[in-house]
């Protein structure tokens, strides 16, 4: 199985003909830091333009305000990669067949258990050093810290948090289900 992507999908792949278009929609992991590395090469480019060809220089504060309200009103960010983009990539390849290195169970009681570590402390998660054990441990179960904690105090402030309570209750009574029901 490996051999065959190996020697004929991924020369396919890279052989593949029109442009190569990617997006990312607001609710993927990553959204926010692509959206900012966009916004700020998009005020960087019109701030080089009008510079080098009108002579003019433009406020990057108003531009930044113009393009947020342009990114803002869309659902995703999509760009085109360069034709050459996959020329050195370095693939690897993992087959999990019907699930069999997925432990359910496991993975539910770690996330269980960070969760009553972040009700019982909501700072854990703020220092850089915690964070990193956390987003090891998380990483672990196959999902991305960022996804499940906000990274500033603000965003936490901004988000009412649930009754720590009754979500355990609700992943314990999960766990407690037959794979079959989950």
């Amino acid at each position: 199985m490996k051999d065959l992507i190996k020697d004929f999908l991924v020369p396919e792949f890279k052989r593949g003909k029109g442009k190569r278009v990617v997006s990312i929609f607001a609710d993927e992991v990553g959204f926010n830091d692509v959206k900012e590395a966009t916004i700020q090469l998009l005020i960087n480019q019109r701030v080089k333009n009008n510079l080098l060809d009108l002579g003019i220089y433009e406020d990057p504060v108003m531009i930044r305000q113009e393009i947020e309200q342009k990114i803002n009103s869309e659902p995703m960010i999509s760009f085109e990669l360069p034709k050459e983009f996959y020329d050195d990539v370095e693939y690897r390849l993992k087959i999990v067949v019907t699930n069999e290195e997925i432990d359910t169970n496991t993975k539910l009681e770690t996330l269980k258990t960070i969760l009553q570590l972040i009700a019982s402390n909501p700072t854990v998660a703020q220092d850089p050093n915690l964070r990193k054990i956390l987003d090891k441990a998380v990483s672990l179960t196959g999902e991305n810290l960022d996804s499940l904690i906000p990274k500033t105090m603000n965003a936490i402030q901004q988000v009412t948090p649930p009754n720590p309570a009754s979500m355990i209750n609700q992943i314990s009574a999960l766990s407690a289900k037959p794979s079959n029901e989950l």
